[in-house]
């Protein structure tokens, strides 16, 4: 229940994102398709071990280590790149939105 609120809580911003960043366009090549990946990494990997604390204090029955992002990131370069990417060269962003509270957190 509380993912179908966020869900409809959030639709602009998902709206806006989808028109700045097309995924479904057939022009996306794969380098591009890498660099998105890429940005998103840069995005989620210094979020997500914040946004696991949260949750992790909370006493309620909601599974977010099964929707990190992370380690489906890194798979999917791996698998575009080869196993031996080298993750470190990514920029990670540094202007993260703020995260200190629950609701906070599942926004």
């Amino acid at each position: 229940m509380i993912l179908t609120k966020l869900k409809e809580a959030t639709k602009p911003a998902h709206s806006r994102l989808e028109t700045t960043v097309d995924l479904l366009n057939s022009a996306l090549d794969l380098e591009s398709y890498q660099n998105l990946l890429i940005e998103f990494y840069g995005f989620y990997a210094p979020v997500e071990p914040r946004l696991l604390q949260i949750v992790k204090q909370q006493s309620i029955d909601f599974d977010y280590e099964a929707r990190l992002k992370v380690p489906l990131l890194t798979r999917d370069l791996q698998n575009l790149t080869g196993e031996n990417f080298d993750f470190e060269i990514i920029k990670l962003c540094r202007d993260s939105p703020a995260l200190e509270t629950f609701a906070q957190t599942l926004g």
